[in-house]
């Protein structure tokens, strides 16, 4: 039976985000992280129990996503976005995120969060308001800097929203992930694989994507693929 993915798209300017105790990080990457090699890491065994299942809906769902922030001729700015889940690996929501509502600055090489804005979208946009398990949130790492790397502001990002999540969310698995997007060319299309224990790679018609996951803490998360 196929898996239900609930695509939640915001768009009104009503939506009121409570500030009082928003915690936000800036992500920016510096030049050098383009030199750091992936970990090294154990082959992943299929019994992980830990590893987060995608499917091609998901997939499709991200990729989308990120290429629709693309304007022409402009700069491809980060953007940030997120998937929650009723199991603690299974992702089945996805959450589109205004700018305006999870994001106070956005750059080519830096996204500001807004932990608060996350938190309270994702309580709203669960189906029938049921807590969630597992909470993915992603942002994007564009060309030219398109590395599936975590940045040390980045790490600190994901230590101190996970603090955050969890404590607005009890016994919730958080996991972050960066996803790496090249220019645009036409290309031909290729279909998710794994490219490292806890990244997945693939290819548009028009841009390669490569999204790696990561705990809290800066470790890596598995991730597995299901056709």
């Amino acid at each position: 039976m196929p898996r239900r993915v609930i695509i939640v798209d915001h768009d009104d300017d009503d939506v009121i985000i409570d500030m009082r105790d928003r915690r936000q990080a800036r992500t920016p990457r510096g030049a050098e992280e383009s030199k750091v090699s992936p970990p090294s890491t154990p082959p992943l065994r299929r019994s992980d129990r830990n590893a987060l299942s995608f499917t091609p809906r998901i997939c499709n769902l991200i990729e989308l996503r990120a290429e629709s922030s693309f304007r022409v001729n402009q700069p491809d700015f980060e953007i940030i976005y997120a998937l929650s889940g009723s199991d603690s690996n299974l992702p089945d929501t996805f959450h589109h995120f205004a700018s305006e509502q999870v994001v106070e600055d956005a750059r080519p090489d830096t996204v500001t969060p807004l932990v608060s804005g996350i938190v309270d979208l994702i309580k709203r946009e669960r189906d029938g308001g049921t807590p969630p398990q597992l909470i993915v949130v992603n942002h994007t790492h564009p060309a030219p800097g398109n590395i599936p790397r975590p940045s040390s502001n980045d790490e600190r990002f994901f230590r101190s929203a996970g603090e955050v999540l969890r404590d607005q969310f009890p016994g919730v698995t958080v996991v972050f992930g960066v996803h790496a997007i090249s220019g645009e060319s036409i290309r031909r299309r290729e279909p998710p694989s794994r490219s490292e224990p806890n990244c997945l790679r693939w290819t548009s018609v028009i841009r390669e994507h490569e999204v790696a996951f990561f705990t809290p803490d800066g470790g890596v998360h598995p991730v597995e693929y299901h056709e």
